[in-house]
């Protein structure tokens, strides 16, 4: 008895090359069947097929570059001349209390620091595509993360002031426990602040650098 082998499938099979971004394996009228360790194109979000246009740093001219930054530092300009405003306010605190005066420096440039670590973590992500800026869970995950990091290294940091200073007699118990206090609370926000901007440029498809 001879073996007759099936009629080929006339139906259309499609193939994507491995690396490219449609990896759909399929039938043109097969839309629902399972497809083993591959991933079909129908299935997947158009918003994680489709890549939003990005400018090469040769490609991007000066006007490119000012345009894109230029607001961001606008922004913080505000911020920290809102800062200004604050210490103001508290002038006659600091002046009674001179030796708070010189930690105002180190608090400022920590939470400089530590929304400087979130946008460079959450930036890095976004490249590496490891975070759906349009996911709710994913974005708000990030924020959380970033600023549970930046209260705990400013509370670290702060009980290190407080330790150090007040043993080295360098600062007095009182402004030790302000400082230790005041550093997770503005590593804190500063984290929030670095985490949240990059996601919500990336979502309005903006530059988030």
């Amino acid at each position: 008895m001879s073996a007759h082998a099936p009629p080929p499938d006339s139906r259309k099979t499609k193939y994507a090359p491995v690396g490219s971004s449609a990896h759909h394996v399929g039938t043109e009228d097969d839309n629902d069947g399972p497809a083993v360790g591959l991933l079909r194109l129908n299935t997947l979000p158009e918003r994680l097929v489709e890549d939003p246009p990005q400018v090469s740093y040769r490609d991007e001219s000066v006007c490119d570059a000012f345009h894109a930054r230029v607001g961001w530092l606008g922004l913080f300009l505000i911020g920290l001349w809102s800062a200004a405003f604050i210490i103001d306010a508290f002038e006659h605190t600091l002046q009674a209390n001179v030796e708070l005066a010189h930690f105002v420096p180190l608090i400022i440039g920590q939470g400089g620091n530590a929304g400087s670590q979130a946008v460079s973590s959450v930036i890095r992500a976004l490249a590496g595509k490891e975070i759906d800026v349009h996911s709710r869970p994913a974005a708000g995950f990030v924020v959380a993360k970033e600023s549970a990091v930046g209260a705990l290294c400013g509370l670290v940091l702060g009980v290190f002031v407080l330790v150090v200073g007040y043993c080295c007699r360098i600062v007095s118990f009182n402004v030790g426990v302000v400082v230790c206090i005041s550093l997770p609370l503005v590593s804190l926000w500063a984290n929030f602040l670095g985490a949240t901007l990059p996601l919500l440029a990336a979502r309005l498809r903006r530059t988030p650098a």
